[in-house]
């Protein structure tokens, strides 16, 4: 998984112990159906920036909860969504663990509620038809993180979350329908066109390295290369060829989108 995030390198995240404040998963997610600011900027974005913005915050919590559990399923389900980007059949949302968030230990009880939260809206995406965007989602996963970071590494995540929302406010800008106007949308080809606009284009892990410039880029491109370098065999989350083309897999899994 290449994803670099320069302001990761600027601290210690094991230098501080966890949050000592924690009363449960999902007290400390913010307030639920609020339009706070970062929903409003969220709210005209394509599902897949919104969808790489979730995995950089969860990589920000894989490399903040490192130091107290196990969160390599955490790193995998990351990886494997550059590959849901291409198509829903790639990744395999009930792969282990899949447990419901405990109270505590904290580690642990945060660590599940980060994996729900960003699982869940892939899974709820499955067939590419769901006109929903993650925004609330999105917004309740980076409360949590920022919940969990210790003070001297907040600032740094704020910053590498307004500069990865100026990025997509330069290329991921799409156009929401109403709820009004989504249930006049014919079920069949004019919601799957609908769908697809509002998804907008794969994003390579690279997109979260804001120190990379975007001209000149073919991120599209990268997005391919990225999925041909994965290995099934090592990710949980992603689903063998064979399995793929038993779902209606139309190509070549890991060699030609479908």
């Amino acid at each position: 998984m290449m994803i670099q995030i320069n302001e990761l390198g600027e601290f210690d995240l094991s230098q501080a112990p966890l949050a000592s404040e924690w009363k449960g998963p999902r007290a400390h997610i913010g307030p639920a159906e609020t339009v706070t600011p970062l929903v409003r900027i969220l709210g005209n974005k394509s599902k897949l920036s919104v969808i790489t913005m979730m995995a950089g915050v969860s990589f920000w919590a894989a490399r903040r909860l490192e130091h107290f559990t196990d969160v390599s399923h955490l790193d995998e389900l990351i990886e494997a969504s550059f590959a849901w980007h291409f198509n829903f059949r790639y990744l395999d949302p009930d792969a282990e663990p899949d447990n419901y968030p405990p109270a505590n230990p904290p580690e642990l009880s945060a660590l599940m509620q980060i994996d729900t939260l960003f699982r869940s809206q892939m899974e709820n995406m499955l067939d590419w038809t769901n006109p929903n965007a993650p925004i609330f989602p999105a917004f309740h996963l980076t409360m949590l993180v920022q919940h969990i970071l210790p003070d001297h590494g907040r600032a740094l995540f704020q910053t590498w979350l307004e500069k990865y929302l100026a990025r997509i406010e330069q290329t991921s800008l799409v156009q929401h329908k109403t709820d009004k106007e989504i249930d006049a949308i014919p079920r069949g080809p004019e919601m799957r066109d609908y769908c697809a606009m509002i998804r907008g284009k794969p994003l390579p892990p690279s997109f979260l390295d804001l120190s990379l410039e975007l001209d000149g880029r073919d991120l599209e491109a990268e997005a391919f290369a990225n999925l041909k370098g994965l290995d099934h065999t090592k990710n949980r989350f992603l689903r063998s060829p064979s399995d793929m083309l038993a779902m209606g897999f139309k190509g070549d899994p890991y060699g030609v989108p479908s």
